[in-house]
C-alpha cells in the first residue's frame, strides 16, 4: 500500500487548494442548474418533444448515480487528487462534445460522458476538503465549499437565461469551461493522499451500477409514463440484484458499495438522515409551485420570489452551521434544524384560509435555515467518522444518499399528484415526516456523543 499523504498544506497552498475545489464543485452545480432553463430550446432546435429532450437530465442523473460509487472505489486505488483533475478533464471534454453535437443522441451521449466526469469529482471532493483543512476546521470547510455552490446553483438560471437570451443554447455548456480549466490548474495543490494496490473489482462495480440501473431507471421510466410490469419488472429485478450484491460486499476487503461504513452507528444514521431530508425537501419544493399557482393565484414570478426565501434561509445558514459543527456534541445542530424544519412543514399544511406573503415566507424560510442546520453538520460526520483511506467512499455515500433522496422525493411527488392529494396538505406532511425520521437519528446521534463529551 501507498501510505503517502500530506497532512500540512500551509496556509498559501491551503487557500489555493480550496479555489480549485471550489471551482469544480462550482463547474458541476452551475452546468446542472442551467440546463433545464435550455431544455426548451433544445427540444425546438432538434424538432424534438420536450419530453424527449427531457432526457438530457434524466440520463446525466442516471449515470452520475450508476457511477458513484464504482469511481470513489477507483479513486481510492489511484488517488483522489488524480481522480479529481481526471474528471474535470472528461467532464470538459464532453461539454465542448456536447456543445457540437448535431442531434439529440449525440447530446445525450455527451451527457452521459459529463455524468461519469462529474461522479469522479463529487465523489473525492468531500475527502479532499477533509485533507485540505485541519480536523478542527472541517465544518468550516464543508460550509464554506456548500456555500459557494449553493449561491452559484442559485444564480445559475438567471445566468443561463442570460446567455439563451444573447447566443444559441450550444453556450450553455461551454460558459463554465473557463472554471474547470482554473480548477485543472490550480489541481496541483490539492493534498497528495493514500493509495493502495489492491485489483479492482470490476465484477462489484458492474454490479453496483447494474443496480441503480435497474432500480432508479425503472422509477424514472415509471415516472414518464413507462408501462407499469416492464418497470415493476426492472425495479424488482434491481432489488435482487442488489441484494446478491450487497451479500458478496460484505465478504470483500475493498468494496465498492461501502457496506463495512455502514456497519458504524454514526455513519449509518448520518445516512439515513441525509436520504429522508434530501428525499423530503425535494418532494416538498417540486409540489410547492403547483400549489402556489392552483391553490392560490400566484404567478410564476411571484412563486419563483417566494421559494428565494427556502433557497436564500438555506444558503446562509449552511456556513454558519459549518463553523458551529466543530464545536459542541455531535447531532445537536441536526436536532435543532430538523424540529425548525419540522415545524415550518407543519405551518405548511395548515396555513390560514387566506394566507398572504408573510405567511409563506417565515414557514419556506424556517424550512430552508432548518436543513441548512442539518446539512454541514451531517457532512462533517459522514467524513469525519470515516477511516483517512476511505475519503472516497464516504463521499460517495454523502452523494449517493442525496441523489436517491431526491429521486424518492419526485417519485412521492408524482404519485400524490397522480392520486390527487397532490394540492392539498398531504405533502408538507408526508416531507415533515421524513423530517421527523431525521430528527429520530440526530436524537440518537445526541444521545450517544454526550456521554462521551461528558467524559472528556
Amino acid at each position: 500500500m501507498d501510505v503517502s499523504m500530506e497532512t500540512d498544506l500551509g496556509a498559501r497552498r491551503r487557500w489555493v487548494a480550496i479555489l480549485a475545489l471550489s471551482c469544480g464543485n462550482c463547474v458541476i452545480a452551475v452546468d446542472t442548474s442551467m440546463i433545464n432553463v435550455a431544455l426548451p430550446t433544445i427540444a425546438q432546435d432538434f424538432h424534438v418533444p420536450l419530453s424527449a429532450a427531457a432526457m438530457v437530465v434524466s440520463t446525466y442523473q442516471l449515470i452520475l448515480l450508476m457511477t458513484v460509487l464504482p469511481l470513489a472505489a477507483l479513486a481510492e486505488k489511484y488517488g483522489l487528487r488524480r481522480s479529481y483533475l481526471t474528471g474535470l478533464t472528461v467532464f470538459a471534454c464532453a461539454g465542448v462534445g456536447s456543445a457540437l453535437a448535431p442531434n439529440l443522441p449525440v447530446l445525450i451521449v455527451m451527457r452521459a460522458l459529463q455524468a461519469i466526469g462529474g461522479a469522479a469529482i463529487i465523489s473525492v471532493s468531500p475527502g479532499l476538503i477533509r485533507h485540505t483543512y485541519p480536523a478542527d476546521r472541517l465544518g468550516s470547510g464543508l460550509g464554506l465549499n456548500s456555500l459557494i455552490v449553493s449561491g452559484a446553483a442559485m444564480l445559475a438560471p438567471a445566468f443561463g437565461g442570460a446567455v439563451l437570451a444573447f447566443a444559441a443554447w450550444r453556450w450553455i455548456f461551454v460558459v463554465v469551461l473557463p472554471l474547470a480549466l482554473i480548477a485543472v490548474a490550480l489541481g496541483r495543490a490539492l493534498p497528495r493522499t493514500e493509495r493502495h494496490s489492491d485489483p479492482y473489482d470490476f465484477r462489484a462495480a458492474a454490479m453496483s451500477a447494474a443496480t441503480f440501473l435497474l432500480v432508479i431507471g425503472g422509477v424514472q421510466f415509471a415516472i414518464h409514463g413507462g408501462g407499469r410490469l416492464l418497470c415493476g419488472a426492472g425495479v424488482l429485478a434491481g432489488v435482487v440484484l442488489g441484494v446478491i450484491f450487497m451479500r458478496r460486499e460484505k465478504r470483500s476487503v475493498r468494496p465498492v458499495l461501502p457496506i463495512d461504513m455502514l456497519g458504524t452507528r454514526v455513519i449509518a444514521l448520518s445516512v439515513l438522515g441525509g436520504f429522508c431530508v434530501h428525499a423530503g425537501s425535494q418532494s416538498i419544493m417540486l409540489v410547492l409551485p403547483f400549489q402556489l399557482e392552483h391553490n392560490y393565484g400566484y404567478t410564476p414570478v411571484e412563486v419563483g420570489s417566494l421559494l428565494v426565501a427556502w433557497t436564500l434561509a438555506m444558503a446562509l445558514t449552511v456556513f454558519v452551521s459549518g463553523r458551529l459543527s466543530n464545536k459542541g456534541p455531535d447531532g445537536l445542530l441536526g436536532v435543532i434544524g430538523m424540529a425548525a424544519c419540522f415545524t415550518g412543514l407543519v405551518g405548511l399544511a395548515f396555513l390560514p384560509a387566506k394566507p398572504d406573503f408573510a405567511d409563506f415566507i417565515w414557514r419556506l424560510a424556517l424550512c430552508g435555515a432548518g436543513i441548512g442546520m442539518f446539512l454541514i453538520p451531517n457532512h462533517r460526520l459522514i467524513i469525519g467518522s470515516a477511516p483517512a483511506n476511505r475519503m472516497a467512499a464516504a463521499g460517495a455515500l454523502v452523494a449517493t444518499s442525496r441523489m436517491c433522496g431526491q429521486t424518492l422525493g419526485a417519485t412521492l411527488t408524482s404519485l400524490l399528484l397522480a392520486m390527487g392529494a397532490g394540492l392539498g396538505p398531504t405533502p408538507a406532511l408526508t416531507a415533515a415526516g421524513l423530517m421527523a425520521v431525521a430528527l429520530s437519528c440526530n436524537l440518537v446521534r445526541l444521545r450517544t456523543s454526550l456521554p462521551l463529551a461528558n467524559a472528556r
